[in-house]
């Protein structure tokens, strides 16, 4: 996240930012109101899809520390070491687009009440870019999509241009589903369109009446 934070700077959309790394960065970062309280939000790291967790809760970015400098996680598991769907609800202060560097956590299974899961941490998030399958980290990925926006590009096509360049580098054998990352953006539908110059009202908050008005947008890359 440190290249992302720095080309977001080197390109003029931030004028500074805030980075917090390994055992600085907690659970409840991302379920509090830290992440709420910033228009651009990126978590880059491990996660967890939906089925590796036996509370119901969904899909989850991990930390290895449980809300602690110093405290660290018992299991993988551990409800304060991961920062899970139905903990998250992004929107209501300040955030409108939220990237989430890690595996699974778009991914729903073809399960409704886990997409109904994802749909409901919108709530006036503008877009949600992440992936619905193994993904793979490299730091490189954050400079191009930071540039990609600076250059105008919607912040949607950003992301899936930095993937397409990156994502090819997974090893065929670490890929779930096999042979191609599923690269996925999910949010209300007229903010596809968003660049970082677009208004930063709140989108609608999701609700069950209004499913219609939101979309998923995925790009597949094959290994």
């Amino acid at each position: 996240m440190q290249k992302l934070h720095d080309g977001m700077v080197g390109n003029n959309l931030a004028s500074t930012g805030t980075v917090y790394r390994d055992n600085s960065s907690w659970e409840s970062d991302l379920t509090g109101t830290f992440a709420d309280s910033k228009q651009f939000f990126a978590f880059g790291g491990h996660g967890l899809g939906y089925w590796a967790y036996s509370n119901g809760k969904g899909a989850g970015s991990h930390f290895y520390t449980a809300n602690s400098s110093s405290t660290f996680h018992t299991s993988e598991t551990q409800d304060n070491s991961n920062a899970q769907w139905d903990e998250i609800r992004w929107g209501g202060s300040s955030m409108r687009w939220a990237t989430m560097y890690q595996c699974n956590f778009l991914r729903n299974g073809g399960i409704s009440s886990n997409e109904t899961k994802i749909w409901n941490m919108f709530q006036g998030l503008h877009l949600m870019m992440g992936f619905s399958s193994i993904m793979y980290l490299d730091s490189r990925e954050g400079s191009r999509y930071a540039a990609r926006i600076g250059a105008g590009w919607t912040i949607k096509e950003s992301f899936f241009d930095a993937a397409a360049y990156y994502q090819p580098q997974l090893p065929y054998g670490d890929s779930d589903p096999a042979g191609s990352v599923i690269v996925r953006v999910k949010g209300y539908s007229t903010k596809g369109s968003d660049n970082y110059a677009s208004s930063t009202t709140a989108a609608p908050a999701y609700t069950g009446s209004n499913a219609s008005s939101f979309s998923t947008w995925d790009q597949t890359i094959t290994l």
